[in-house]
């Protein structure tokens, strides 16, 4: 398994350099494919038949093509003379931006993307949801914060936790994880679960070795939310990416309650792999 076909979600209304220069990074490794992609959702004229309304929506259509036309450039600009295979995609759409990406996730291996803004779970009416197209896409997740200098793969912790979204994950990752010069496997429990959870973890890092992987296993006693004590444990490793598995319970409940991935997709301290 490899990354030969990459998506990278651009916006045209923050900055793209820090997304674009990992995504070219990722590329150079795997001699993947970029596909650029912008999907933004217009300002709709829905107050009756309002010239003026009519009128600002139409200013605002044109405005969001020149910005988009300036992303296909930056976009370009970045894959010039180190990927040799780029296509372009914009799609202007008043359905949510998250599923149109997912139509489109079917043509990649990988997603890429930045956080939503402001640390804010569910993005923007132009731009697409983390949360959402983790759920939709059918396809792993990178989201590469504003702070990630480069792709960073000499050290990579694996959020353990024993659910279908984690075993996805951690097969969708096996790529990055290959390249990885050290994976830590960390499950976060009480303590009358570290038993259970070490034997767990000797299962996922046998199997991890059979894949060419160089993991070690630890468990680990959670006090507080998992999702700040998993990012604790990444930045005292000084880990460069984090794999979790994303939504373990009903989204709902996420939303509801917090957990790790509402953490990691609102505020993620590092490049992190998210897979559903």
């Amino acid at each position: 398994m490899t990354y030969s076909s990459l998506i990278v979600l651009l916006d045209p209304d923050r900055p793209n350099q820090v997304l674009l220069k990992v995504t070219t990074e990722v590329a150079e490794l795997f001699g993947a494919r970029v596909i650029g992609l912008v999907a933004s959702h217009p300002l709709a004229a829905d107050y009756g038949d309002s010239t003026r309304a009519g009128g600002m929506a139409d200013q605002d259509y044109a405005s969001l093509e020149r910005r988009t036309l300036a992303v296909k450039a930056e976009f370009h600009t970045a894959m010039s003379g180190r990927v040799q295979d780029v296509q372009w995609r914009a799609i202007m759409t008043y359905e949510p931006p998250a599923a149109t990406v997912a139509v489109h996730a079917r043509a990649a291996d990988l997603i890429l993307s930045a956080p939503a803004a402001h640390g804010s779970l569910f993005g923007t009416a132009r731009g697409s949801s983390p949360g959402d197209l983790v759920m939709q896409a059918g396809r792993p997740v990178l989201l590469v914060p504003p702070s990630a200098s480069a792709l960073d793969l000499e050290r990579v912790v694996v959020g353990w936790k024993d659910t279908r979204e984690t075993r996805r994950a951690v097969q969708d990752a096996l790529p990055f994880l290959r390249k990885a010069g050290r994976v830590d496997v960390v499950e976060l429990t009480e303590e009358k679960g570290l038993p259970e959870a070490r034997l767990r973890l000797e299962d996922v890092a046998i199997w991890m070795r059979l894949h060419g992987v160089a993991a070690d296993a630890e468990a680990m006693t959670a006090a507080d939310s998992r999702g700040r004590e998993l990012d604790d444990v990444a930045a005292q490793k000084n880990a460069g990416m984090l794999v979790i598995g994303a939504y373990g319970h009903k989204r709902m409940q996420e939303v509801l309650l917090g957990g790790a991935t509402r953490d990691f997709l609102a505020q993620p301290g590092r490049c992190c792999l998210f897979s559903h």
